[in-house]
């Protein structure tokens, strides 16, 4: 999340390094019972792996790729554990005590996520399915319009804050430097803090999303912050009582990105392009500086008709 304009550190899903060395016993029980698959130089197709403060780690799902994400995080005791089998999804374990950060927004860490298509700079995910590429021209996504369903579930939080949603980079040209004309677009079904008190501009926002397969009327806070010198941020936060800590979500992520076009950047965005779609959980550390949470996602498709894509399943 870019509260102060600047970007999120990415790493490559198609890098993977492993360490054990620093994770707390509890997680080196869970990946000790969930078989660790430890692959030094490539991608691991599935299984459970562990990274730090100081690693990434990321598994392939069946197509894009899981990856801790821990960008601000200069240091910590504990540690991620990252799990994906196909048939039962993908689970993350988090346990940080000790938590030190590397500067804005204060006390977040990261976002453990699930990605498809490319990345903040363009950096791939990893495998994609022929009947839904990315990048992606906005007036391409328009004329598909595809649902995007995720299964999800918050399994247990004992220390820290988190949000749960989408993440979108909408940008004016590929393969290059995120600029302040460019977008980051989040899409939050939970959010802990009060979006409006670091905004420029908020709005009301109305959409059918499907909950559990049925359609309801959600009512979102659109908070837009100041342009910065990277992505302006849009977040889309589901209102008070209408968060959902788990279940089955569906929705459209044009019907987003056409509000954006509309309040906020001004003039038409079919020239830009998608670079790829993100889902996961941003994670705050406490005052005492600990992280601990476990999230679980079980089901992730995307697209319409005959052009859709099971990323996770």
């Amino acid at each position: 999340m870019l509260k102060d304009g600047r970007p999120r550190r990415r790493i490559p899903a198609v890098i993977l390094i492993v360490v054990v060395a620093g994770a707390g016993a509890v997680l080196g029980a869970f990946a000790i019972l969930n078989s660790i698959l430890l692959l030094p130089h490539g991608t691991v197709k599935s299984g459970c792996i562990v990274g730090n403060a100081s690693a990434s780690a990321a598994v392939s799902a069946g197509y894009g790729s899981v990856v801790s994400n821990l960008w601000n995080l200069q240091s910590a005791d504990g540690g991620i554990t990252l799990c994906y089998v196909p048939g039962r999804g993908m689970n993350s374990s988090v346990s940080f005590s000790n938590v030190r950060v590397q500067g804005q927004p204060a006390n977040l860490v990261g976002y453990p996520e699930i990605g498809y298509g490319n990345g903040l700079e363009g950096d791939s995910f990893g495998a994609q399915s022929n009947a839904l590429t990315f990048p992606m021209s906005i007036r391409s996504f328009s004329q598909l319009d595809p649902f995007s369903n995720t299964t999800y579930a918050t399994k247990h939080l004992a220390a820290g804050s988190i949000d749960i949603g989408y993440d979108i980079w909408v940008k004016g040209k590929v393969d290059g430097a995120t600029v302040s004309t460019d977008y980051e677009v989040m899409i939050l079904f939970v959010f802990p803090f009060d979006c409006a008190s670091y905004s420029a501009a908020a709005y009301q926002f109305t959409n059918t999303v499907y909950i559990d397969s049925q359609p309801k009327s959600e009512t979102w806070t659109v908070c837009v912050a100041a342009t910065g010198t990277h992505a302006r941020l849009v977040q889309f936060v589901l209102t008070g009582s209408s968060q959902i800590l788990k279940g089955d979500v569906a929705l459209r992520p044009m019907d987003f990105l056409s509000f954006v076009e509309q309040k906020v950047s001004g003039g038409p965005l079919s020239a830009y392009f998608i670079e790829g779609l993100e889902f996961g959980t941003e994670f705050w550390s406490t005052s005492a500086n600990q992280a601990v949470f476990q999230l679980s996602v079980t089901h992730w498709i995307v697209g319409s008709g005959s052009r859709t894509v099971n990323i996770v399943s």
